[in-house]
């Protein structure tokens, strides 16, 4: 099911926003963005957007009609942190819909399912596991 061409109620699409909003500035505003002066780390990081596009173009089909594609977005989140991978799944949840097609009002929505929660999911695994576990080389 692609979440950017179902029409979705208005309630639904006004919470997605009202959430979806706060959460991306913040993200953006906490982002360690000095890690960009040097042009390598920018150039990883638009690589791992255009990456993370790709996998969301990329659907598998099991059964009659059910398709899932590759999320991809822990890794990412695990490989930038979680400020900067929000800000990235965003612009590729931006281009997802531009080259589908897709219906704009439902791109807050999207963001949430397929990225925000998602990242809020490995960082907590990753804060749990940083502290219960002890360190290993």
């Amino acid at each position: 099911m692609d979440l950017t061409a179902v029409p979705l109620p208005a309630a639904w699409i006004a919470v997605a926003w009202t959430l979806a909003a706060p959460i991306l500035l913040a993200a953006v505003a906490i982002a360690p963005w000095q890690r960009f002066r040097d042009s390598e780390p920018v150039h990883v990081w638009y690589g791992a957007v255009f990456c993370l596009v790709v996998l969301w173009s990329i659907q598998g089909t099991v059964g009659g009609g059910f398709t899932f594609h590759l999320l991809g977005v822990a890794a990412f989140a695990l490989f930038v942190g979680a400020p900067l991978a929000l800000a990235g799944t965003a612009i590729a949840v931006l281009v997802n819909v531009a080259v589908r097609d897709g219906l704009w009002a439902n791109a807050a929505f999207v963001w949430l399912a397929m990225a925000a929660i998602p990242v809020g999911a490995t960082w907590l695994v990753l804060r749990v596991a940083e502290r219960a576990l002890p360190p290993h080389f």
